[in-house]
């Protein structure tokens, strides 16, 4: 047996469970109330109005009262500036239909690292016509492992048909064989540095060998004989195994690409599991991004071992 009445929105909320009189009561006397207040209200002047108590003015439905007058702008306290969180890739999430790559991939700090077409013959385990990196250009290891590559497209590919009426366009999908090629290429580099920080060896050998490698089969001075021969032997034994399948792409392409233009990838390791590995990747024709976005390989390892 309880009543309740608040004054809500300018009007009364009242709640009653079982009835009583003096719940009645507590109406009549709350409704004289009101009503009184609304005929001091009309009798006074509009000046009054303006200044009767904030209590009063509020639950007669008006402004809502004011405690201290208001601060002006430049005393108010200033909020603390957001923290500036660094642009990044937003992650690998299946249900989008591309990634968005927040900063431009050709910021990134890399060590040049100019290797021809034979290496990347002994690297990787596709031929012609379908090797799809004619050279690697740079690469490092630190903060993300990051490598940049290049093909140079011509007019005399076979997946150029002189008979169709249209201009030749480089099909999208030897793009995205190209993007998963640069990237296979940075699985085997992350791979055999990793297999010789375990065995006890300098990971630096395998940059030293493939530079020797490159100057031998370009017949210039300076080839030392036998110099990480049993590195690039271990390499070429590991046979398809040293080049990860693709399990899933969110590229975006944004341009064509024609024959007399060179693809430049870049390819960066950003997020592995126990048998995956997710890479970001770039093209870029003349400055221009041509396709960008996130692949997932199945992860490689255990090359030398």
């Amino acid at each position: 047996m309880w009543c309740s009445s608040d004054a809500r929105s300018g009007g009364m909320y009242e709640q009653a469970r079982g009835g009583s009189t003096m719940c009645w009561m507590r109406r009549a006397m709350d409704a004289v109330g009101f009503r009184g207040s609304l005929a001091r209200m009309a009798s006074a002047s509009p000046e009054a109005r303006h200044t009767s108590p904030p209590a009063q003015r509020s639950r007669l439905g008006g402004a809502p009262p004011h405690h201290e007058p208001r601060r002006p702008r430049s005393a108010r306290p200033r909020r603390r500036p957001r923290r500036a969180f660094p642009a990044r890739v937003r992650g690998f999430c299946p249900g989008r239909k591309s990634a968005i790559v927040a900063k431009s991939m050709s910021q990134t700090k890399t060590d040049a690292l100019p290797l021809g077409a034979a290496v990347v013959l002994l690297l990787l385990p596709q031929r012609p016509p379908l090797l799809l990196v004619d050279r690697i250009e740079a690469y490092s290891r630190a903060p993300r492992p990051t490598l940049h590559a290049a093909r140079a497209v011509s007019v005399n590919e076979p997946f150029f048909s002189a008979e169709l009426p249209t201009p030749p366009v480089l099909p999208r999908a030897l793009v995205l064989e190209g993007i998963v090629q640069a990237a296979n290429l940075l699985q085997i580099f992350v791979a055999v540095q990793r297999d010789l920080e375990a065995i006890g060896r300098n990971p630096a050998d395998l940059v030293t060998a493939l530079r020797n490698a490159d100057v031998g089969y370009r017949l210039e001075p300076g080839f030392a004989a036998g110099l990480g021969e049993d590195i690039l032997a271990a390499i070429t034994m590991a046979g398809h195994t040293r080049a990860g399948a693709l399990g899933a792409s969110q590229l975006r392409f944004l341009r064509h690409v024609f024959p007399g233009d060179v693809l430049s990838y870049e390819v960066r390791l950003i997020r592995e599991g126990a048998d995956v590995q997710h890479f970001e990747a770039e093209v870029e024709v003349r400055g221009q991004t041509v396709a960008q976005g996130m692949l997932s390989l199945s992860k490689v390892e255990g090359i030398l071992r």
